[in-house]
This record gives structure tokens, C-alpha cells and sequence, in this order.
């Protein structure tokens, strides 16, 4: 492991996250009420989308034309219904495709910010309930990586694709 992520692990194991998961005790879901102001500032992304990566895409070949939407550079995202709400979830609030959910989904609530690295959603009920070790949430860390590099790509193909068309 290198780069990002040996960074990341070095500044966790001196601060640790104040962090635990409530898994079914959780009162909120976290695919509802999506407004992703985290992202939508600086990825071209329409506000409540959540964005699929190269392997999301894969991963989810079946179901794409069900739950997903495409927009004019190609790109994919999550859809969502009129209130918000991912529309991969059931009428009790359970995820129909929690196996295959994207990478975002795994990540959540931590993302990679620029300013501050590791980041996670204070929103979540899960923050301030107990400290979590690095091994229990490093398929989570990772997950937060990729999309962060996803997103840093993808700004870069909207940005080349830009200066071709006003060219």
C-alpha cells in the first residue's frame, strides 16, 4: 500500500474516527433525502446523483438501464426518485442491490476531501458512538480513495472533452 492510502493510515492510527457503524439499530438511511452537496460543486454531477465508477458500471451491467442514468459525457449515476430517495431501495428502505451497491455506497459515511483528507459524513448517527479500528473499516477507507481518484479522472475527461468542443 502506498500513496493516499499510506497517508491516510498514518493519520488515522494517531487520531483513530470516533465512528461505529449501527448496522440495524441505524435511524436514518443513508440513500434518502441524497442531496451530494459533498460533491456537486466540483464534478459537473446533478445534484442528488451518485456516481458510479468504471467498476460500478461493470458490476452492474444487468441492472444499469433499471437504476442508473447516463449523462452527456457518458458518465453514470445512481437515479433517484422526486424526494431524493436512491431508487435502488425497497418500500421498507433495505437496498434491492446491496451486493453490487456502488463504490460510493460502500465508502459511506467517509470520503477523501481535498483540504482535509479523510473526511467523514458528520451527518451520520454512527459518529461520536465509539472508536473504530483501521481493519474494520479499510475496505471502506479504500472505497472513499477510488471514488476520490474516479472523481479527479472524470473532471479531467469533462475538462479535455470541453476544450476539443470550444476549440
Amino acid at each position: 500500500m502506498g500513496g493516499i492510502e499510506a497517508l491516510l493510515r498514518e493519520e488515522f492510527k494517531k487520531e483513530g474516527f470516533n465512528w461505529k457503524c449501527l448496522g440495524e439499530r441505524c435511524p436514518c438511511n443513508c440513500c434518502a433525502g441524497f442531496d451530494n452537496s459533498l460533491y456537486s460543486s466540483i464534478t459537473y454531477l446533478p445534484n442528488g446523483s451518485i456516481p458510479l465508477t468504471e467498476k460500478d458500471v461493470e458490476r452492474m451491467k444487468d441492472v444499469l438501464e433499471i437504476y442508473t442514468v447516463q449523462d452527456k459525457y457518458g458518465f453514470y449515476y445512481m437515479k433517484m426518485d422526486e424526494n431524493g430517495r436512491c431508487c435502488a431501495l425497497d418500500e421498507n428502505g433495505k437496498c434491492k442491490i446491496y451486493e453490487i451497491r456502488p463504490t460510493s455506497c460502500r465508502a459511506y459515511p467517509f470520503f477523501v476531501d481535498k483540504y482535509a483528507m479523510l473526511a467523514i459524513d458528520k451527518k451520520c448517527p454512527g459518529v461520536g458512538k465509539g472508536m473504530t479500528e483501521w481493519e474494520e473499516i479499510e475496505e471502506m477507507i479504500k472505497a472513499a480513495i477510488e471514488v476520490y481518484e474516479f472523481v479527479l479522472k472524470k473532471i479531467k475527461i469533462i475538462m479535455l472533452k470541453e476544450e476539443v468542443k470550444n476549440a
